[in-house]
């Protein structure tokens, strides 16, 4: 798998299973894990990613809030 565990559980977690969001920061993911040069995308590169896909950490911060 191309993915770690803990990655597959913070790309769930942080796209709240919305699909655009899991492409647009898995595509990122991959991304920061080629610049590694890695065969995985870890939870480093995930995060790393989230910080780079405008809009994802708005959509966890509104979600938490009624």
């Amino acid at each position: 798998p191309c993915f770690e565990p803990a990655a597959v559980e913070l790309l769930a977690s942080a796209s709240e299973g919305i699909p655009r969001t899991i492409n647009l920061v898995a595509r990122a993911a991959w991304i920061q894990a080629a610049k590694d040069k890695s065969l995985q995308i870890s939870a480093t590169h995930l995060q790393s990613a989230l910080d780079l896909v405008p809009g994802v950490m708005d959509i966890r911060q509104n979600s938490s809030h009624p």
